[in-house]
């Protein structure tokens, strides 16, 4: 079966109105994400997942994140990948793609009730360049964001740039990652999801079972991890893939067991090993 890419295809594109923000300022923090589609020159898209993680208000604590809710059954599948585009080095740089299998209540006062939440957790930096020499970013907090209902195009985004030096440096990153070939994929199998529950690890024995079959929302998220980063965040996001099991990468695995077999049995017909009924053993 091949792979089937959620977000970032021809077939599945980008959409900027088809994401949310689901960020702490829902619990009274200052946190704000934003996620803009951008079209290439040749009709395909990427994600620009930016904002700015605030931990002050909280005390520590503090989340901004992307939320796109709709079902999916991936049970033929054995996880999901995400690929990264370079882009210009921010304060935080580590992420989290996330899964959810139920769709959290809403209490009386609008807020959404805590639920289990299955996450992968990356580490972007090795995908994030040098800030451009001719800009000095002005901070997320403080700039008025492009249209998130729209897809922009590379001559729109260009033409944004003029404007504030944030997203002139991101057109220059774009210009370098076309021709760099520094995509950067990271893969999870559904076991690499860790069930959290409001940010903290549980047991998975406490959690139902992941279900790839009954996947409710998937969303991307920068934390603070309890005051390990903060400050404005950045990623140019290629796709979303749910991928099938990599018999490919068996195959070396499998080559050596085959390997280790004839061997032992040619030193078994020269009887320097025998059976013991559970595999060779020498003599």
């Amino acid at each position: 079966m091949p792979n089937l890419t959620l977000f970032g295809s021809k077939d599945a594109p980008w959409r900027s109105d088809a994401w949310k923000a689901v960020d702490d300022r829902i619990r009274g923090g200052k946190s704000q994400s934003h996620l803009v589609a951008v079209q290439r020159m040749d009709g395909s898209t990427f994600a620009n997942f930016y904002g700015n993680l605030d931990i002050k208000t909280l005390g520590g604590a503090g989340f901004a994140s992307q939320s796109h809710t709709a079902p999916y059954d991936l049970s033929k599948f054995a996880g999901l990948s995400i690929t990264l585009q370079p882009t210009a080095r921010r304060a935080c740089t580590v992420f989290n793609l996330n899964i959810k299998t139920e769709i959290p209540k809403r209490r009386e006062d609008g807020r959404r009730e805590s639920v289990i939440v299955w996450e992968y957790e990356f580490d972007a930096s090795e995908c994030m360049l040098s800030r451009s020499p001719f800009s000095s970013p002005t901070s997320t907090t403080s700039r008025t964001p492009v249209d998130e209902g729209q897809t922009h195009t590379y001559d729109e985004e260009k033409a944004l740039a003029k404007l504030e030096g944030y997203e002139r440096e991101n057109v220059d990153v774009q210009r370098q990652s076309a021709t760099s070939g520094r995509n950067k994929i990271f893969k999870a199998t559904w076991d690499q999801f860790v069930p959290t529950y409001r940010g903290r690890p549980i047991p998975k024995h406490e959690a139902k079972p992941f279900n790839p079959a009954d996947i409710k929302e998937i969303s991307i998220m920068c934390r603070s991890n309890f005051g390990k980063q903060s400050g404005d965040f950045n990623l140019f996001i290629a796709d979303i893939t749910a991928f099938t099991e990599d018999h490919k990468s068996n195959i070396p695995n499998l080559l050596s067991k085959a390997w280790n077999w004839l061997r032992d049995w040619f030193l078994y017909i020269m009887g320097l090993r025998r059976d013991n009924g559970r595999g060779f053993i020498r003599l």
